[in-house]
């Protein structure tokens, strides 16, 4: 997890802009090969796991990795590392030592005793298999999120979740740590703050948290709105995050097309490399049955291509949505 996080680093140092899509493509490749598998632990695996499972493991642990740092902020991140490598120059590491070194820099942070333990909350994403679905449940002003196993509705695992959002029209922040927790003991919980009825609320902030999320009907219409007047005014990774998890939100029939229709329009103007890549994979892999592979070589061979984005788009709107006489057939019941 940690080489894969710093390679990811140092692509972007010397490419600004790549190491953010190659932690993306991990992402979504380690979502994609868990939708496959029925989900997958970082726990050591008998037998040993096949070098494809080792490829996706991989994955999937440099993606919590960049989670890790999210909520503990750079500086903490760093130093804990910095004092784990010092501290077992000589010796051999384990996770456990690994997640002591960053409670302790977490616990220097300042003052404040911190409310959470760092190898309490890993515990609960590196030995349960597959990964959570926030759902968003508006009640008048307020907000309540509810967690619950993506890949599998019948399983009760539960996760410690950073909560990381923007409300619409809030100062703008760069800050990754999170505003509150959903707790491994609980599997909702009530946000402190009052959200407008014609606002939006935008959950797992340049989708660092390895999970996806669903909004009510009403987010959904107001996310749609905001990203075909402005897409800009949302960071390029949750767009790309958007657009991913429609299409996983409706191949498991949890949102009508007519909803993830009216979200996806907007992408006739996207420019961004992050967001076309999640169209064409979820276009070519989600409806399609291409192989995640596959389907990513698509992308990229598209991206290459340049202008070919467009006609890519242009024919699937064409073919898939706009001509088809059988769209209301598609919807799945509310």
């Amino acid at each position: 997890g940690l080489t894969g996080y710093f390679e990811a680093l140092a692509v972007d140092h010397l490419q600004p802009g790549m190491g953010r899509r190659l932690l993306l493509r991990y992402r979504e490749t380690a979502f994609m090969y868990e939708s496959q598998v029925a989900g997958m632990s970082l726990v050591p695996l008998f037998p040993p796991a096949s070098p494809e499972s080792e490829e996706h493991l991989y994955q999937k642990a440099t993606s919590l990795m960049g989670m890790v740092n999210g909520f503990l902020g750079n500086a903490t991140f760093y130093d804990g590392l910095q004092r784990h490598l010092w501290q077992n120059s000589f010796a051999s590491s384990t996770p456990d030592l690994f997640w002591r070194s960053l409670q302790l820099a977490s616990e220097r942070e300042s003052f404040e005793t911190k409310n959470w333990n760092v190898k309490g909350i890993m515990d609960t994403w590196i030995m349960q298999k597959g990964y959570p679905l926030v759902t968003v449940i508006r009640k008048g002003s307020k907000i309540v999120l509810v967690q619950s196993p993506a890949l599998n509705g019948s399983r009760t695992e539960l996760w410690w979740i950073p909560l990381t959002y923007f409300i619409q029209n809030e100062v703008s922040t760069k800050d990754l740590k999170p505003r509150a927790w959903l707790s491994a003991h609980n599997h909702s919980l009530q946000l402190e703050e009052d959200v407008s009825q014609d606002h939006w609320i935008l959950l797992n902030l340049r989708a660092v948290g390895y999970y996806r999320v669903n909004y009510d009907e009403l987010t959904w219409q107001l996310l749609a709105t905001t990203l075909f007047d402005d897409f800009r005014s949302i960071h390029v990774l949750n767009r790309a995050q958007i657009v991913s998890d429609i299409f996983f939100l409706w191949n498991h029939e949890l949102i009508s097309w007519s909803t993830a229709l009216n979200v996806l329009k907007y992408i006739v103007d996207e420019d961004e490399y992050e967001p076309l890549m999640a169209f064409v994979v979820g276009v070519t892999h989600g409806i399609w049955g291409v192989s995640p592979e596959s389907s990513f070589n698509i992308a990229k061979w598209l991206g290459i291509a340049g202008r070919w984005y467009a006609e890519f788009i242009s024919y699937t709107f064409d073919k898939f949505v706009l001509k088809d006489v059988n769209l209301n057939s598609l919807d799945y019941p509310d």
